[in-house]
């Protein structure tokens, strides 16, 4: 946006304009937008993208000429003589100087500029088309410039949105199971000691009656129970390890269904589980363990076509 304002300004001072625009074609659909607008002593407008078919300020046609055959287009009366005298726009604005120079780097026309003057005829002479030219040379090394570092940037930024997304992912697969898809042992360890700590810390400005504390956690406890799926073993040798991976997540299915939201199921390995119940009531301790329990061992578990199984577990809690 700086080095627009800039262009637009510089042009518009030394050529001795009344109003100009900076066109620039876009080089992902090859279409001409006008990204900079200015009128002498006014405020420059930039970055607005505006297609130069959807603006009644300038004259395309000759727009579209300069960028079709790369030459300048100067036009000391425009409304009296040339060749776009007849144009709707010239003719009805009734204007008088116009120049209109590609903007060319490498052969190639990345730009237009266009200034108008609309006050007196033969505005534009040769020693400023002269200047301007110079000036188109260097805008269009300079947009070029802009453009690539830009690029770079947005290729910089795009690389490391990639980057954290990549990294998040490998850090939740890290957290989790892949068979049950519950959370793993790790997770345990990186997570659990603040849960316990916070929940230890509410208490305390409980029992102290300190401000900041938690009052809904009064009278609850943390409930952490460790499952273990009863003769497994027997399950794998019987029916081979691929019925035991169903058990496995037809088990962990029925666990998380049995918690709350917040409550934490964990695969802590093999064939055993860990729960984690959060702000429960001690009397409930005992409840889920046979709900717990119960549910498991009613639980029908298809592991092929024919064969139903039905399993029991162990657990401990406290």
């Amino acid at each position: 946006s700086k080095l627009l304002k800039t262009i637009i300004k510089f042009s518009i001072e030394n050529a001795g304009a009344q109003r100009g625009f900076l066109i620039i074609k876009n080089t992902d659909d090859n279409n001409l937008y006008i990204e900079a607008e200015a009128e002498a002593d006014e405020k420059i407008i930039v970055l607005k993208s505006i297609p130069i078919e959807n603006t009644n300020k300038l004259c395309s046609a000759i727009i579209h000429y300069v960028y079709r055959t790369g030459d300048n287009v100067v036009l000391n009366n425009a409304c009296k003589d040339g060749h776009f005298s007849d144009d709707p726009y010239i003719a009805k604005n009734e204007i008088k100087s116009l120049l209109c120079l590609p903007i060319s780097h490498k052969g190639k026309t990345s730009g237009i500029l266009y200034l108008e003057n609309n006050l007196s005829t033969d505005c534009f002479t040769d020693k400023r088309i002269e200047l301007l030219s110079i000036l188109s040379s260097q805008a269009a090394i300079s947009i070029e410039n802009a453009r690539l570092y830009e690029n770079l940037e947005n290729e910089v930024a795009k690389r490391t949105n990639q980057l954290e997304k990549a990294n998040k992912k490998l850090k939740e697969l890290s957290l989790n199971d892949p068979l049950t898809l519950l959370r793993n042992r790790r997770y345990i360890y990186e997570f659990v000691s603040d849960i316990s700590e916070s929940f230890i810390k509410n208490h305390i400005r409980l029992l102290y009656s300190e401000e900041k504390r938690d009052i809904h956690i009064k009278g609850k406890v943390l409930g952490l129970y460790l499952i273990d799926i009863d003769h497994f073993k027997e399950v794998n040798d019987s029916y081979g390890h691929k019925a035991g991976d169903i058990v496995l997540i037809r088990i962990s299915e029925v666990l998380k269904k049995s918690v709350r939201c917040d409550d934490i199921v964990v695969r802590w390995g093999g064939e055993e589980f860990l729960i984690i119940l959060k702000n429960t009531k001690p009397e409930y301790i005992q409840v889920f363990s046979k709900k717990i329990l119960d549910t498991v061992r009613k639980t029908k578990i298809k592991i092929a076509n024919n064969e139903t199984v039905h399993i029991a577990c162990s657990l401990g809690c406290a």
